[in-house]
């Protein structure tokens, strides 16, 4: 049998406290093991994870970096982007001023980008258990606002850890393979076949 798996580039843009790990945790949880870290000569760090989506083996490659500048400083390294996420934590208030039109522009047209785009806003301190330490926070309104402006496909608000994070990647995923159904629904179906034997082989 033929080994027919497909490739998502994730650019992942934010802070270390933004709540992007916990983006990659979920898929972490969720994927089949392989050697998930490498490093590159700028030490720009980048994760593979193996995903079985609708029985779609998908290689989910992810490359992380705290703003879109440093991500384009190493565009040499990187071969395209098929998914861009900018992630803030929502108690945060200056954080949504990180991303700015300008800069998006310059990404779009250095990777000649048409892929799939999002905001997401972390209720980071919605997860700890002890009291909060501010009330302040960006607005669902103030997170759509800058959609908007950004000109992005998608905006989330994430709250539940694993709940949100869940829809968020069905989302993602569902979107990627509308894609594959049209460009090639023949090799989608060869790949289903793969699909099966790498689920039987995570449940083993």
């Amino acid at each position: 049998m033929k080994k027919i798996i497909f490739s998502l580039h994730l650019g992942l843009i934010g802070q270390e406290d933004s709540g992007k790990k916990i983006l990659l945790g979920y898929l972490g949880k969720e994927s089949i093991p392989i050697n998930a870290m490498e490093n590159d000569t700028n030490q720009e760090e980048f994760q593979k994870f193996i995903v079985v989506y609708e029985g779609i083996p998908i290689k989910i490659k992810v490359y992380q970096t705290s703003d879109l500048n440093s991500f384009m400083n190493n565009h040499k390294f990187i071969n395209n982007v098929d998914v861009l996420l900018l992630v803030l934590n929502l108690y945060h208030l200056n954080s949504k001023n990180e991303y700015r039109k300008d800069d998006l522009e310059r990404f779009i047209k250095l990777f000649s980008f048409k892929g799939i785009s999002g905001l997401i806003g972390f209720d980071v301190e919605q997860f700890q258990k002890g009291n909060r330490s501010s009330d302040f926070r960006i607005s669902r309104y103030n997170l759509i606002q800058k959609v908007k402006e950004l000109d992005l496909m998608y905006c989330f608000e994430i709250k539940d850890d694993i709940k949100d994070v869940k829809e968020l990647y069905q989302i993602l995923l569902n979107d990627y393979i509308f894609k594959l159904k049209i460009s090639n629904p023949e090799l989608l179906d060869k790949a289903r076949e793969y699909g099966n034997e790498l689920t039987k082989l995570r449940a083993n």
